[in-house]
């Protein structure tokens, strides 16, 4: 996959990357991928930050996980129902 980011130059596929890096249990390298620096089309945005928070909450830090959460509930259109049942049971 990474080689097809490469020859594409679509950063949406770090979503793919970062997603699979999050069900291997490989927390930073989820992060990484899932926090680009390159700005993401709108379709992805939210389903960029929902995946980081999930990678936030398994790296146990609920300070950043609460920061994106908060953000797809105040802004996005994906999983906000699920961000918001998350954000309340954050400490």
């Amino acid at each position: 996959m990474k080689q097809l980011q490469a020859e594409t130059g679509s950063i949406d596929l770090s979503l793919y990357i970062g997603s699979a890096h999050l069900a291997l249990n490989q927390t930073s390298e989820a992060i990484y991928n899932l926090n680009p620096q390159a700005e993401v089309s709108y379709d992805f945005k939210y389903r960029f930050q929902w995946y980081l928070a999930l990678a936030y909450l398994q790296a146990d830090n609920a300070s950043e996980a609460r920061k994106v959460l908060e953000n797809i509930v105040e802004n996005g259109d994906y999983k906000v129902s699920a961000a918001e049942s998350l954000l309340a049971k954050l400490p």
